[in-house]
């Protein structure tokens, strides 16, 4: 899994990013880096074919800045 360092940062420090001035673009990314694999951007609940076992995934943002969806990218390409 890789590493959730800066999303954490981001959603720590979430009031305070929110109360600087930063171009949209910058905003837009910290949205979809903060919400990426959380349940704020939605669920997806798989079951076994045989209903024995349920699992949930967290959609991703496919935001191009963010790191989660870029190493998944990197792994899967």
């Amino acid at each position: 899994m890789p590493n959730r360092l800066l999303q954490s940062v981001f959603r720590a420090y979430r009031s305070e990013l929110d109360q600087q001035r930063q171009p949209l673009k910058n905003r837009k990314a910290i949205d979809a880096i903060t919400a990426c694999r959380f349940p704020e951007m939605g669920v997806s609940t798989y079951r076994c074919a045989q209903g024995h076992d349920t699992w949930e995934h967290y959609h991703s943002c496919r935001h191009r800045s963010c790191y989660l969806c870029a190493e998944h990218r990197r792994l899967s390409g």
